[in-house]
């Protein structure tokens, strides 16, 4: 029969101790990776006399995402502005629950795009820098195919690109 020291069963229950930490901390970075996706959704959106059409690209990917917007504004039906939209961010998930986060030195830019457009049209979140955080619900229809909302009604349909 094997004789245990105490000084062997400390090592061996602090060794499986951080085994199970270690496992804990890794499952939450899986959780965090898991679903990545690129989609892209086209849309138009109307208020009153004006209308935004809209050709949205997601790329979520490990933690790390970003979201193209390209488009044109109309008022009166006359082209007002151009739209064009980078916007880089990192991102957790959990059940579909994602958070969108300011990325540390990533990129945001407007390209000529109107503010005041943007704003009335767009959360802060994509045109600005200096907002907290963004939650969104993102919903698998099927394979390819996802539903991206802010609220319980859906807020664009977005398919694999």
């Amino acid at each position: 029969m094997i004789k245990i020291t105490k000084l062997q069963f400390g090592v061996a229950l602090a060794f499986l101790l951080f085994s199970g930490v270690c496992g804990y901390l890794l499952s939450k970075t899986e959780l965090r990776q898991r679903d990545s996706f690129f989609c892209t959704s086209n849309f138009t959106l109307h208020s009153g006399n004006e209308k935004l059409s809209l050709s949205m690209n997601f790329n979520l990917n490990h933690g790390d995402g970003f979201a193209n917007m390209d488009g044109v504004f109309y008022r009166d039906g006359i082209q007002k502005s151009n739209i064009n939209l980078h916007k880089e961010f990192i991102y957790t998930q959990e059940d579909g629950e994602f958070v969108f986060e300011q990325k540390p030195g990533g990129v945001m830019e407007l390209n000529g795009s109107d503010p005041d457009i943007l704003k009335k049209y767009l959360p802060d979140f994509y045109f600005r820098n200096d907002v907290g955080t963004h939650h969104v619900r993102i919903k698998t229809i099927r394979p390819g195919v996802w539903i991206i909302t802010t609220t319980p009604t859906p807020y664009l349909i977005c398919t694999e690109y």
